[in-house]
């Protein structure tokens, strides 16, 4: 099934009055109603003078309007190029001149938080999913609001690229990957083998990245589902909330799962209220053994561990069929291929550490804009990860760590040369590292530790000021050491 959108379409068309959204104590929306949404959206980037081929920044909290923003633009045969609101303003500038959108999707309220940076860049027209602000916008630029006119959703061309999903390498900048069209729905068509396929699907991850939009978005709706979007988030009522949805699947990424298991061993009573049609799935970053049975023997069901890049969407999972706790689990289609290299590039045998090199249907085109980069880690179909691990006599992959600075933090990619460029922006650092290591539950999360310059001072609240002002909350570390060098010239004999 490459044809995603069309897939949705027909869904609504046989049962127009069904869900497709709902928000808890909120509104309901029909699959009818959403697609009218989509059409609004769609007619007002016609009005904007949107092009086919055109990337379009969609900077907008994960939501409806996210949503209802993408499939407009993909249908369009233009390049979503989903952007997070947690951005600073040194970050946005970057990734809006790398992606170079002449429109930007966005909602008045983010706007108005981030207005200066947008003009670091050539945006030509800024669409706002709601009311567009008062007064008249910069010299240059125009904007508008969503307008009532209605432009039917189409399918574009199998390979129209409709994708920029930005991503890190640890080479200190941030990378494009460009993903077509038929790419998406080839990956949930894989995914959509465990899914129960009916009653509602939780969505708790941001879907700016590839995971949370296959897994929680594209997969379900083309299934029939449902969508539940929380309006806020919170992971201590996390239990409460599967139990009051009556959710029946739920993507997730590790760090949460400590939630969920504390939650059921306090209240077991609710726990017995989950659906034992559950399904659960994770990714993100490896799930340990340890959790994942934790988790299964405090709630009664299992969780499916998977893996896969913003270069080449979701790739290899755990499922009911076969299950691996601790694994990363196998290719999720018969065009997927997995091998463990050596450093010279050549397969290794089952059992043996190498790095993980992927090839399939869902590998991106490319990195956009960074022909340099896109020849590095895409080679003759193949993708070269980066990441380190092993393939046991089954063909199971197990991960073992990173070749490349990079690591996850909760599931997002954090770039370690990125943010040891930015404390040593420090005028008291002379050098800086950034690492991850255990925390709480055994999770990973960021540290860093910094050598100050000749006899320099500094006060760690102004190393964590600097970071939480030029970095994403997750790429902010959790802590930082202070080493003092003292460097003496001598002269000595031997």
């Amino acid at each position: 099934m490459s044809d995603w959108l069309g897939e949705i379409l027909a869904r609504a068309e046989e049962a127009p009055e069904a869900p497709a959204l709902r928000v808890p104590g909120a509104s309901v929306t029909s699959r009818a109603d959403f697609l009218a949404e989509c059409e609004r959206v769609r007619a007002t980037l016609v009005a904007a003078g949107i092009q086919s081929g055109e990337p379009v920044a969609l900077f907008l909290p994960s939501g409806a309007d996210l949503i209802r923003a993408f499939f407009a633009v993909a249908s369009l045969s233009a390049i979503a190029v989903p952007l997070s609101p947690s951005l600073t303003p040194y970050e946005l500038p970057e990734l809006l001149a790398l992606s170079e959108p002449q429109i930007l999707v966005t909602q008045r309220e983010v706007w108005e938080r981030f207005e200066s940076s947008v003009w670091l860049v050539h945006v030509r027209h800024v669409v706002f999913l709601d009311e567009a602000p008062q007064g008249e916008p910069p010299k240059g630029v125009r904007w508008s609001g969503l307008g009532q006119a209605r432009s039917r959703l189409d399918s574009p061309a199998p390979d129209a690229i409709v994708g920029c999903h930005f991503t890190y390498k640890g080479l200190g900048a941030p990378l494009g990957a460009l993903h077509r069209y038929r790419s998406y729905g080839i990956a949930a068509d894989a995914l959509a083998a465990p899914h129960p396929g009916r009653g509602a699907v939780l969505v708790v991850l941001p879907f700016h990245q590839v995971y949370g939009l296959v897994a929680s978005v594209i997969t379900p709706l083309t299934r029939g589902c449902c969508l539940v979007l929380p309006s806020r988030f919170n992971p201590r009522r996390f239990l409460e909330l599967i139990v009051e949805e009556d959710a029946r699947y739920l993507s997730l990424v590790p760090g949460l799962i400590p939630f969920l298991v504390s939650a059921a061993r306090r209240k077991p009573e609710l726990a017995a209220q989950v659906s034992r049609e559950l399904v659960l799935t994770s990714g993100g970053t490896l799930l340990e053994a340890e959790l994942g049975g934790q988790l299964e023997e405090a709630l009664g069901v299992s969780v499916f561990q998977g893996y896969g890049l913003s270069e080449t969407l979701p790739f290899t999972a755990n499922d009911p069929a076969r299950q691996r706790l601790g694994s990363l689990g196998w290719p999720i289609g018969s065009d997927y291929q997995v091998e463990v290299r050596d450093a010279d590039g050549a397969p290794v045998p089952a059992g043996q550490a190498g790095e993980v090199w992927l090839k399939g249907p869902t590998l991106m085109v490319g990195y956009r804009r960074r022909p340099r980069e896109t020849a590095r880690f895409l080679r003759e179909g193949w993708l070269q990860t980066g990441d380190l691990g092993h393939l046991d006599a089954e063909g199971c992959l197990h991960f073992l760590g990173r070749r490349e600075p990079f690591t996850k933090i909760g599931g997002q990619m954090v770039d370690l040369l990125e943010v040891e460029n930015v404390l040593q922006r420090h005028p008291a650092v002379a050098e800086a590292c950034a690492f991850p290591q255990r925390g709480r539950g055994g999770q990973p999360e960021l540290a860093a530790a910094v050598i100050l310059a000749g006899r320099s001072g500094v006060r760690l609240g102004e190393l964590f000021a600097l970071a939480r002002e030029r970095l994403s909350p997750h790429k902010v570390p959790r802590r930082i050491k202070i080493y003092r060098a003292h460097y003496e010239r001598f002269d000595a004999e031997f």
